[in-house]
This record gives structure tokens, sequence and C-alpha cells, in this order.
């Protein structure tokens, strides 16, 4: 009887223990598979940039969303800390940084900034309502690791990821000749016709160093 009682109490232990064992097992699987979903989430879901709803003050400074305005308080680099500080109007909260390109030529410094809100819609022209806000270093990105001649080049582009992706080399490219060539004096806020489905929108600005 004893015997009978030792055994029906060892089964009982063991029944618990492999619920417990398959109850951590389950959790373990829904912990990695989270953990895989998280890193092969894209640049667009804001990991790099900050962004926050724009002051009366800075509204009236920009003419377009996707603009760049040189100054203290707006955009700006420093070659000494070896960084690069991007104030950039939106047109709404879901906006973030999604990729960056060095198109430098041998004479002028240059980046392309691209952002998106995953969709397919232009806010050139929308009302300005948001601010991104990305300061990065400008060491390992930017040829030389400083912005040659005092002036700064940045192209802002706005396009949904998936279209950018499919043509991200032909657009990259397009810049970077454009600025090999030295057909930069200044940058223009337009719809780029050339490149499609649109609304590929570019803007930006030249930040002018003291």
């Amino acid at each position: 009887m004893k015997s009978y009682h030792f055994f029906f109490i060892v089964l009982l232990l063991c029944v618990f223990s492999c619920k417990e064992e398959k109850k951590r097992t389950e959790v373990n699987t829904e912990v990695k598979t989270k953990s895989t979903q998280q890193s092969t989430t894209p640049a667009s879901k804001g990991t790099y940039s900050n962004i926050r709803p724009i002051s009366t003050s800075e509204n009236s400074l920009y003419t377009n969303n996707l603009q760049i305005i040189d100054g203290k308080t707006e955009s700006n680099y420093d070659n000494t800390s070896k960084t690069i500080t991007l104030e950039i109007p939106v047109s709404n909260a879901n906006f973030s940084f999604y990729k960056k390109f060095d198109i430098s030529s041998s004479t002028k410094s240059a980046i392309l900034y691209v952002v998106t809100d995953n969709t397919d819609s232009p806010i050139l022209s929308n009302k300005k309502t948001h601010i991104i806000e990305d300061t990065f270093s400008m060491a390992n990105f930017l040829d030389g690791n400083h912005v040659k001649n005092n002036k700064l080049y940045v192209f802002t582009f706005n396009d949904a990821p998936k279209d950018f992706d499919k043509d991200e080399k032909t657009i990259v490219k397009y810049y970077t000749d454009l600025v090999a060539n030295g057909n930069v004096s200044s940058i223009a806020c337009l719809q780029t016709k050339s490149f499609l489905p649109e609304p590929k929108e570019q803007c930006g600005g030249i930040i002018v160093g003291n």
C-alpha cells in the first residue's frame, strides 16, 4: 500500500514537472519569435530619430515640409564633435528617419536623408505639424569625416519604404552623380518625376558653417 502511494506521488510530480517544462518551452518560443520579429523591423519605425510638434516660431521659418534651415536652433553640423543635427518639418506624427546615404563628391559634402510615414501620400505643400529631430555622427559616414568648404548639402527624400527599396540604387546614383557633376547650387522642393511610382518627394537645403 505504501509502495502504491509512493508510486502515485512520483507520478503526480512527474506530470506537474512536465507541464511546467512545456509552459517554459512555450514562453521561450514566444520570446524568441518576438525577438526575431523585432530584429527584422525596418528602420522606418523611428529607431534613430525623434519627432515632436512644431512650434509657432519654427513654423514661420519654413516654406515647405522636408525643408532644411541653417541655424543654431535648426539644422547644423560640428566638425569638432563630428556630429550633424537635422530638424525637418513634416505633416504628421507618424514620420521618422528611414535611411541616409553619403553622396559626397571630391569637393562637396552631401547626404541623402530619407524619411517616411509608411504611406504613399505627398506632403510638400501640406500643413507643417511636426519636426523630425536627428543628431548622428559623421564619423565612418561622411566622406572624410568632416564637412568640406563649410557647406553641407542635404537632400531630404519622402517615400514609402517598399518603393524606395525597390529603386534605391537608381535613386542614390542619381543624387551621387548630381553632386559629383557640380550641378548643385541650391536644393529645390519638388516631386521627383523621374522616379515612379509617386510620391517620391525631394526637398532639403544647404547648411553653411560659421
